[in-house]
């Protein structure tokens, strides 16, 4: 008798432990995030699924492993998360995708026993609206005395574009550039005034339409923009360049030059152009007055001692400008000799001319007349 109901009790525990893991497990419950359709995930999205079983087999005989695999749905979805083993009853995973937007995640949990149905369930309506993350790398520079800020492309597969924000002393920020470009140059800098730039990223919300922005960059090293160089005004056409102070063939003479002393007050030198006298004046100035070309070759003139040249004779004062004054006696003499010489050469013409003049010819006479023999035939 005994052994027909120990027979009978192994065949029931048996039958349990055979018909028991096909419905072991209860659906699939999100402790994480919120079941609502209308959480929303700021940061990483923390998933958490958990699968307990309906009851408990006799003395814990029969019970069986558990697995959960959840996937991701949504805009740039990374979609299956992969299946872990509960632990004891849950499993849970963490994903923080590239996109903002709405995502639905689904779980399913498993048996280690082959005859067991498997449980889903599934979380619609979850938004993630992840601000974007701060820039980094931001440098400025100053190229051709324009301020050129660079910085790192974000990680995030939906931004919108990047502001620029240009302190001027310390001042309040104000938006100097606004694009999807990581560099932007700032033409219109103000000059002789300490710069600083930040750098704030923008990217799309979890509704359609909105746009997050996100912490700007630690601010960039201070900036200076030196003034541009004063214009230079045109030069003079009248001046003359202290560097090139005289040009041949000119009357030009200026402070850093002056002619060689003017040659002395002889009969010798007659009728001879000498140097002018030529006021001297502080080195690199040019004379205003219009001095006559003296036909003293420019690179006679020696280089400017310091000390002016040496006075005019005031003695010669009106009696020629840069000619010698020399004895008229040479005048008199000399037109004397002239007078004599011509006429002594009128006398000799007169002389040559004898007897060739009109005047000088004789009418023929029977003595000179010619004899002329006439032929009759």
């Amino acid at each position: 008798m005994k052994r027909r109901l120990m027979a009978v009790a192994t065949g029931l525990m048996l039958a349990v432990l055979w018909v028991a893991p096909a419905h072991a497990f209860t659906a699939p419950v999100f402790l994480a995030p919120s079941p609502s359709a209308s959480s929303t995930v700021n940061g990483a999205v923390g998933i958490k699924v958990e699968a307990k079983p309906d009851s408990l087999p006799i003395l814990g005989i029969g019970l069986e492993k558990v697995f959960i695999e959840v996937t991701v749905s949504g805009p740039g979805a990374p979609g299956s998360l992969g299946k872990r083993e509960g632990s004891p009853y849950s499993a849970t995973w963490t994903v923080d995708p590239d996109y903002n937007g709405t995502y639905e995640i689904k779980a399913i949990a498993t048996s280690s026993n082959s005859n067991a149905d498997p449980r889903a369930a599934t979380i619609s309506g979850v938004k993630v609206n992840n601000p974007p993350a701060t820039p980094t790398g931001v440098k400025a520079t100053i190229v051709d005395g324009v301020p050129s800020i660079s910085w790192n492309a974000n990680p995030e597969k939906d931004i919108t574009g990047y502001k620029v924000l240009r302190s001027v002393d310390g001042g309040q920020p104000s938006m100097i550039y606004g694009g999807t470009a990581t560099t932007a140059k700032d033409t219109n800098a103000p000059h002789s005034s300490a710069l600083t730039y930040r750098v704030v990223a923008s990217r799309k919300g979890a509704t359609s339409g909105s746009v997050l922005e996100g912490s700007t960059s630690p601010a960039t090293s201070s900036l200076t923009v030196a003034p541009p160089p004063e214009p230079v005004a045109p030069a003079d056409p009248g001046a003359v360049d202290p560097n090139n102070p005289t040009v041949p063939g000119t009357n030009i003479v200026t402070g850093k030059e002056t002619p060689k002393a003017p040659a002395p007050v002889t009969n010798s030198n007659f009728g001879k152009a000498v140097a002018p006298i030529v006021k001297a004046g502080p080195a690199g100035t040019a004379f205003d007055e219009t001095l006559p070309y003296s036909g003293v070759p420019p690179e006679q003139f020696e280089s400017a001692s310091g000390s002016d040249p040496e006075p005019f004779d005031s003695s010669l004062a009106g009696e020629g400008d840069g000619v010698t004054v020399t004895n008229p006696l040479k005048f008199i003499l000399g037109g004397t000799v002239l007078m004599v010489a011509a006429f002594f050469m009128w006398r000799t013409s007169r002389k040559l001319l004898k007897g060739t003049r009109p005047e000088d010819q004789k009418p023929p006479t029977a003595v000179n007349f010619p004899n002329f023999r006439i032929n009759r035939g």
